[in-house]
Protein backbone atom coordinates (compact mmCIF):
# COMPACT_ATOMS: atom_id res chain seq x y z
CA UNK A 1 0.00 0.00 0.00
CA UNK A 2 1.47 3.51 -1.32
CA UNK A 3 -0.33 6.52 0.01
CA UNK A 4 0.72 9.83 -1.07
CA UNK A 5 -0.03 13.46 -0.20
CA UNK A 6 -2.37 15.46 -2.65
CA UNK A 7 0.33 17.42 -4.13
CA UNK A 8 2.36 14.02 -4.68
CA UNK A 9 -0.33 12.62 -6.34
CA UNK A 10 -1.02 16.07 -8.42
CA UNK A 11 2.47 15.61 -9.23
CA UNK A 12 2.52 11.76 -10.30
CA UNK A 13 -0.81 12.61 -12.14
CA UNK A 14 -0.85 16.08 -13.40
CA UNK A 15 -4.60 15.62 -14.77
CA UNK A 16 -5.30 15.07 -10.73
CA UNK A 17 -5.88 18.41 -9.58
CA UNK A 18 -5.29 19.64 -5.81
CA UNK A 19 -8.85 20.76 -5.39
CA UNK A 20 -10.59 17.83 -7.46
CA UNK A 21 -9.09 15.68 -4.28
CA UNK A 22 -9.79 18.00 -1.43
CA UNK A 23 -13.80 17.90 -3.13
CA UNK A 24 -13.50 14.08 -3.45
CA UNK A 25 -12.41 13.98 0.62
CA UNK A 26 -14.90 16.35 1.41
CA UNK A 27 -17.60 14.12 0.52
CA UNK A 28 -16.09 10.65 0.80
CA UNK A 29 -19.00 9.52 2.94
CA UNK A 30 -21.15 9.80 -0.35
CA UNK A 31 -19.18 9.55 -2.98
CA UNK A 32 -17.39 6.19 -1.86
CA UNK A 33 -14.00 7.12 -1.73
CA UNK A 34 -13.37 5.94 1.78
CA UNK A 35 -11.14 3.99 1.32
CA UNK A 36 -8.70 6.23 -0.89
CA UNK A 37 -8.20 9.09 1.77
CA UNK A 38 -6.46 8.14 5.38
CA UNK A 39 -5.92 11.08 7.99
CA UNK A 40 -2.69 11.02 9.45
CA UNK A 41 -2.23 13.62 11.86
CA UNK A 42 -3.39 17.02 10.22
CA UNK A 43 -2.45 15.36 7.06
CA UNK A 44 -4.76 13.85 4.60
CA UNK A 45 -3.15 10.89 2.58
CA UNK A 46 -4.47 9.48 -0.64
CA UNK A 47 -3.78 5.53 -1.73
CA UNK A 48 -3.10 6.25 -5.69
CA UNK A 49 -4.08 2.79 -6.56
CA UNK A 50 -7.23 3.05 -5.17
CA UNK A 51 -8.28 6.85 -6.39
CA UNK A 52 -7.20 5.58 -10.15
CA UNK A 53 -9.58 2.18 -9.77
CA UNK A 54 -12.04 4.73 -8.39
CA UNK A 55 -11.77 7.26 -11.40
CA UNK A 56 -12.18 3.86 -13.64
CA UNK A 57 -15.27 2.92 -12.04
CA UNK A 58 -16.96 6.48 -12.65
CA UNK A 59 -15.61 6.56 -16.36
CA UNK A 60 -17.65 2.95 -16.93
CA UNK A 61 -20.15 3.93 -14.81
CA UNK A 62 -20.74 7.24 -16.95
CA UNK A 63 -19.71 5.11 -20.52
CA UNK A 64 -22.99 2.22 -19.20
CA UNK A 65 -25.00 5.34 -18.90
CA UNK A 66 -25.16 6.55 -21.95
CA UNK A 67 -25.68 3.11 -23.45
CA UNK A 68 -29.52 2.69 -23.41
CA UNK A 69 -30.15 -0.81 -24.51
CA UNK A 70 -34.16 -0.22 -24.66
CA UNK A 71 -33.59 2.62 -27.67
CA UNK A 72 -30.85 0.47 -29.55
CA UNK A 73 -33.24 -2.53 -29.64
CA UNK A 74 -36.42 -0.53 -30.60
CA UNK A 75 -34.10 1.21 -33.86
CA UNK A 76 -35.90 0.65 -37.81
CA UNK A 77 -33.23 -1.17 -39.87
CA UNK A 78 -36.15 -0.96 -42.52
CA UNK A 79 -32.91 -1.40 -45.04
CA UNK A 80 -31.54 -4.12 -43.14
CA UNK A 81 -32.50 -7.86 -43.40
CA UNK A 82 -33.55 -9.46 -40.25
CA UNK A 83 -30.04 -11.75 -39.83
CA UNK A 84 -28.18 -8.35 -39.27
CA UNK A 85 -30.62 -7.07 -36.76
CA UNK A 86 -30.22 -10.40 -34.66
CA UNK A 87 -26.60 -10.16 -34.83
CA UNK A 88 -26.65 -6.69 -33.66
CA UNK A 89 -29.16 -7.46 -30.51
CA UNK A 90 -27.14 -10.01 -29.60
CA UNK A 91 -23.69 -7.54 -29.78
CA UNK A 92 -25.95 -5.03 -27.44
CA UNK A 93 -26.55 -7.67 -25.38
CA UNK A 94 -23.20 -8.92 -24.94
CA UNK A 95 -21.90 -5.40 -24.18
CA UNK A 96 -24.37 -4.57 -21.84
CA UNK A 97 -23.02 -7.81 -19.83
CA UNK A 98 -19.09 -7.26 -20.55
CA UNK A 99 -20.38 -3.49 -18.83
CA UNK A 100 -22.39 -4.88 -16.35
CA UNK A 101 -19.52 -7.56 -15.20
CA UNK A 102 -16.58 -4.86 -15.38
CA UNK A 103 -18.92 -2.64 -13.02
CA UNK A 104 -19.30 -5.85 -10.37
CA UNK A 105 -16.18 -6.31 -10.45
CA UNK A 106 -14.83 -3.04 -9.63
CA UNK A 107 -17.69 -2.63 -6.70
CA UNK A 108 -16.63 -6.07 -5.14
CA UNK A 109 -12.89 -5.10 -5.58
CA UNK A 110 -13.71 -2.22 -4.02
CA UNK A 111 -15.45 -2.77 -0.81
CA UNK A 112 -12.77 -5.69 -0.53
CA UNK A 113 -9.66 -4.62 -1.86
CA UNK A 114 -7.56 -7.39 -0.53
Amino acid sequence: MTYYSMKQINERNPGIEISFLRKLNFNKSTNGTNSVFKKMGGKVLVHEERLLEWIDLQNEKEIYGKINIDDLKTLKYSELDDNFIAKTTDLFHWIEEIISRKVREKLVKKHHPY
